[in-house]
């Protein structure tokens, strides 16, 4: 084993060490579960809040058989069949269902677990590895671009880059976070590389893995499908090969990003009355300016996030329980694409309510600091 490889070791073995210590510490919870002002229960991790919670649930609504619908659905509309969703991306939860699915059967349930399946404390160390994947990647990365560089020792750089992505603050927080940060960087570094081997050595199969990979980096954030021609038809044209070649690769590119990707947004295009491809999420106050004399109600969520739930929250009567009450009145089409999860609801400021609708500027979030101190949002919706 050279150098390079024995030191990177190291690192990789520091960057593991850091991510774990930081969800054992950090993160080790226990987060209660309240109904109505008494703990019904608890699972081992700190609370989930804001788009943690959609992702967790749905991986695990996954995991449990019931495909991409409203993962909370059974909690607060007990009976109905849940309406499909599509608030994210799917490469996370994908990933994320198949780490819980495991966990919940032998021989993992053995040791892994809760008594409620949030599976929330799995999904932060299956973060943690796919943080020190990311690690390895990024020297290697790093030491293909130093390659380039007149003067500088590719191996140093590889070995400098990894360090620095091994002990920075802003890139290992992401890793004890049930988000889509972690599994898109690992994407989009590994995209990165397969670029540099189509322009080290043009071939159409190298050719098919960037435009593979271009496909999945956009499965995890809807934004990233720009790798499709900013990188992969870039790298195509530029390859050291002839125009005939350079064509076939660029073709070669898009189809590939085209089967990753077409499954998803046809199943979306079917399944929802407004033209969905890869994902709902959408700002509140995006709407245009027409949908402003429309008739708005207001949404109103409590999540369990570690907060108590109003009086008025329904019983648990279900496994799958990371939320205790969701509250909807929403006067909208069974499948409608057009959803909007909150993040930590209490209470909403009526005044600044009639106030955004009198702005006539469309459909807007009002926001003021609750009496825990917790973000308060208020959502309108047509």
């Amino acid at each position: 084993m050279s150098r390079f490889w024995r030191i990177l070791v190291v690192i990789l073995v520091v960057a593991f060490g850091v991510r774990v210590s930081y969800v054992a510490i950090a993160k080790r919870g226990p987060c209660p579960i309240k109904v109505a002002g008494k703990v019904v229960g608890s699972y081992p991790s700190a609370c989930t809040v804001g788009d943690q919670i959609f992702y967790n649930a749905e991986a695990n609504t996954i995991a449990h058989g019931h495909g991409f619908t409203e993962p909370l659905w059974s909690v607060t509309h007990p009976g109905q069949p849940a309406p499909p969703a599509a608030d994210h991306p799917p490469l996370t939860v994908v990933v994320l269902a198949g780490v819980n699915w495991l966990v919940e059967h032998p021989p993992l349930s053995a040791v892994a677990g809760d008594r409620f399946d949030t599976n929330v404390r799995e999904d932060r160390y299956a973060m943690v590895l796919f943080g020190t994947l990311l690690v390895f990647l990024v020297g290697l990365l790093g030491r293909r671009v130093g390659r380039t560089v007149p003067g500088v020792n590719g191996d140093v750089a590889g070995l400098i880059a990894a360090g620095i992505v091994a002990l920075t603050p802003n890139v290992w927080v992401n890793d004890g976070l049930v988000m889509s940060e972690t599994l898109t960087s690992l994407a989009v570094v590994g995209a990165i590389l397969l670029a540099f081997a189509l322009w080290d050595r043009p071939t159409l199969w190298r050719a098919l893995a960037l435009g593979a990979c271009c496909g999945l980096v956009s499965m995890g954030r809807a934004e990233l499908i720009l790798f499709v021609p900013l990188l992969g038809l870039v790298v195509a044209f530029t390859a050291a090969a002839t125009w005939g070649d350079r064509t076939a690769f660029a073709f070669a590119v898009v189809i590939a990003a085209a089967i990753v990707v077409a499954p998803w947004a046809g199943y979306n295009l079917h399944r929802f009355e407004v033209s969905t491809f890869v994902s709902t999420a959408r700002p509140c106050s995006s709407l245009p300016r027409r949908d402003a004399e429309s008739t708005y109600t207001l949404e109103v969520a409590w999540y369990v996030s570690g907060s108590e739930a109003t009086a008025s929250a329904p019983t648990i009567n279900t496994p799958q329980a990371t939320a205790i009450a969701f509250q909807r009145k929403r006067h909208m089409p069974r499948s409608s694409s057009r959803s909007c999860w909150a993040r930590r609801f209490s209470d909403c400021s009526t005044s600044a309510i009639r106030s955004d609708l009198r702005s006539g500027l469309g459909a807007r979030r009002a926001r003021r600091r609750g009496p825990a101190g917790d973000s308060v949002s208020c959502r309108l919706f047509p």
